[in-house]
């Protein structure tokens, strides 16, 4: 199989096998039965940062359970060759199908200018597991790729204009080099009230004074 470019947040689903595995050496009955469900509908779990001492051979995977098993959150180092497909999380278009009318201008805004969201977090597990996650204080959480800055600043534009508190809007521009930056913050940075912002890669984070991919960072 031929792995595409690894960033954060992509899916992974792995072999029924490995699941099963995972489930048999479970410590809690939470975590064992979220593992068999996940193992008998073929559920996915997703790229979380990896370790600087992480061998080529394994990946970092985490797995976050809904409400009935406890809200757990499960982390694994498991081989690459138990990987049997890579995919992404829903997009917006297909979650807002369960969102109230008033957050489809987000969808609207966006594809005006070329951009697309998907969602992790709460809403998008309970998109893809039809399992509840999704609580009264949940956030939307968003991944937004731009090309740049100038499609970072339209997509934080869009995110402003169609802010409401409920869900609050939350997530990150995915630069092309996988570098994440929260759009908040981003926001903050661009409009002189903050001197730098958080980037979040596959391997770390790190503090940033100038435009993505500039050398002028900062040890986070």
């Amino acid at each position: 199989m031929v792995m595409p470019y690894l960033v954060r947040h992509r899916l992974i689903h792995l072999r029924k096998e490995t699941l099963w595995q995972l489930a048999d050496r479970a410590t809690t009955e939470h975590e064992c039965s979220g593992l068999r469900h996940w193992a008998d509908h073929h559920l996915p779990l997703v790229v979380t940062r990896q370790g600087a001492e992480t061998p080529p051979h394994l990946l970092s995977l985490g797995l976050p359970l809904p409400l009935q098993w406890g809200r757990l959150k499960l982390g694994f180092l498991l081989p690459r060759a138990d990987v049997v497909v890579y995919a992404s999380f829903p997009t917006l278009t297909t979650v807002t199908r369960s969102l109230a009318q008033h957050m489809r201008p987000l969808v609207y805004a966006l594809q005006k200018h070329g951009l697309q969201a998907h969602v992790h977090g709460s809403y998008g597990w309970q998109t893809l597991s039809g399992l509840t996650y999704v609580h009264e204080v949940s956030d939307l959480d968003l991944l937004i790729r731009v090309n740049g800055e100038r499609q970072a600043d339209l997509a934080t534009e869009a995110l402003s204009a169609c802010e409401t508190d409920a869900p609050r809007l939350d997530g990150e521009l995915i630069f092309p080099n996988g570098a994440a930056v929260a759009w908040r913050e981003w926001a903050a940075w661009r409009s002189g009230k903050t001197p730098q912002y958080l980037v979040k890669t596959l391997l770390g984070a790190h503090l940033a004074s100038s435009l993505p991919g500039s050398q002028a960072t900062l040890a986070a």
